[in-house]
């Protein structure tokens, strides 16, 4: 369903991290610059994956919380000029979109904690047309799985 990969020998923070949801957006190649900056300083220093368990650990957390009729967006692609990732609204299922924010840039964003994304983002323009509708127990399995992945 969702798979989120580092690009071993890539230009370090640029073109070296991979989003796959086949049947909403396909693959798209990202960078992982902010979140190398995120991790500076702490115990993992610039280190990618740390803070892409961090990132997922949260998405993760908010999905369990998510409460019908709740709308949520989960940040992953952290640029200068836009923020970019999933807006997971929650009906029976979960309704996913990809699309990008303006108003909340990348240096902007803690990718260690978006907190202050998660539920402010109030400009989300979607990529395309495309939603994919999913159980919420199987997008939940799905994370805990992709984190338990990057984590070994």
């Amino acid at each position: 369903m969702i798979n989120i990969e580092i690009i071993e020998n890539s230009p370090k923070g640029h073109n070296d991290l991979l989003l796959e949801i086949p049947e909403l957006i396909g693959k798209k190649i990202l960078d992982s610059y902010y979140l190398i900056l995120a991790s500076e300083g702490k115990r993992k220093r610039g280190n990618a994956k740390y803070t892409l368990v961090q990132l997922l650990t949260f998405w993760y957390q908010k999905i369990t919380q998510l409460k019908e009729g709740q709308i949520i967006y989960l940040p992953i692609d952290f640029n200068d000029e836009y923020t970019a990732g999933l807006k997971v609204e929650k009906d029976q299922d979960l309704i996913l979109s990809y699309g990008y924010s303006l108003k909340m840039c990348g240096y902007s964003v803690n990718p260690l904690d978006p907190s202050d994304y998660y539920n402010k983002v109030t400009d989300f323009q979607a990529e395309n047309d495309n939603v994919l509708i999913v159980k919420q127990q199987d997008f939940e399995e799905g994370l805990k799985g992709l984190i338990d992945r990057l984590e070994r």
